[in-house]
């Protein structure tokens, strides 16, 4: 009675949320540990496969992709998740990943992009191997490209900008 309980209201609740980053988040996730949700005071929690999470040494699954993210400084959490399903990327053609971690952000940016082409760059050379081989084992791996690179250091003034052949730069 109390799963049936909790799935009426989580159902009435996905309703309510219809067009909002709950709608953007079901067709990508299938694997995630917890995400809370609050409208109006109501609070509702998702957990699914825990254990899948609780051991960094096992990849995160999507339903199209998986991400290793043993090696990498910054690890599959729910804020990376919730950027990857939320941001407005449909109309960019290049995106700068700034501190990609594990690459996951960047892969959920071509995943909702056909057509986008994402250069992710981090400071730990172990997190650049680690996304380099996540995009490499993508569907999208011709689009996406990891670099040991530090943001701080990218030229951002004058004639020959960095910045100025990217329409979105993101980062969490």
């Amino acid at each position: 009675k109390r799963c049936q309980q909790n799935s009426e209201r989580l159902l009435k609740f996905n309703r309510q949320l219809e067009g909002s980053v709950l709608e953007n988040l079901m067709p990508i996730i299938t694997t995630i540990t917890t995400i809370t949700i609050t409208n109006a005071g109501d609070t509702i929690t998702i957990k699914e496969k825990e254990e899948a999470m609780s051991r960094s040494n096992q990849p995160f699954r999507f339903k199209q992709f998986e991400v290793c993210h043993s090696r990498s400084s910054m690890k599959v959490g729910v804020d990376a998740v919730v950027l990857g399903a939320w941001a407005d990327i449909e109309s960019a053609n290049n995106i700068l990943d700034v501190g990609c971690g594990c690459g996951v952000i960047a892969l959920m940016c071509a995943q909702r992009n056909p057509s986008v082409i994402i250069t992710a760059i981090d400071i730990d050379d172990s997190s650049v191997a680690e996304a380099s081989y996540n995009f490499e084992m993508s569907p999208w791996s011709e689009r996406l490209c990891a670099k040991a690179e530090n943001f701080m250091e990218l030229s951002c003034c004058g004639s020959k900008n960095d910045f100025y052949g990217y329409d979105y730069i993101i980062s969490n």
